[in-house]
């Protein structure tokens, strides 16, 4: 990209670049929410399709922020511009929601690998004998186990 000559332009190639940025994150969302469908579904075809696709918009994100940095060391000091100000509003708001979901999907993800460890411990537990006569743990038979958390 080539260095704007006015300060409208510097607005310009500023909001653009953050719109950008903006665009990749909403479409990395929903891509999430693809491997999440493609994941009750067992459909490793579409998992690893959109795992490909988060991992090129992840490049272009990447090579996008380093534009933005280019064009603010360069002296685009455009931050009064209404586009600019704009973008950045709406460039926050969505980064506040993605965390938002990710803060609640970790939270989920954690409880389930808690319940899962809990259900393995009463398994293990359960079974005739801790130890098998050479002093290992038993190895599990987890196909078929299905968790449930009652409210």
């Amino acid at each position: 990209m080539t260095f704007p000559n006015e300060p409208r332009a510097w607005a310009e190639a500023q909001a653009g670049v953050i719109d950008g940025l903006r665009q990749r994150l909403e479409s990395i969302e929903a891509l999430s929410g693809d491997v999440r469908r493609a994941l009750v579904r067992a459909d490793t075809a579409a998992i690893e399709d959109a795992t490909a696709r988060v991992e090129t918009l992840a490049q272009e994100f990447k090579l996008l922020a380093e534009e933005y940095g280019r064009l603010t060391r360069a002296g685009a000091e455009v931050s009064d511009d209404f586009r600019v100000a704009a973008s950045r509003a709406a460039l926050c708001e969505t980064t506040l929601r993605l965390a938002r979901s990710s803060a609640v999907a970790g939270g989920l993800l954690a409880r389930m690998v808690q319940l899962s460890r809990g259900l393995l411990s009463v398994l293990s537990t359960a079974r005739e004998g801790t130890y098998l006569p050479t002093g290992r743990a038993p190895e599990l038979a987890v196909e078929g186990i299905r968790l449930r958390e009652q409210a």
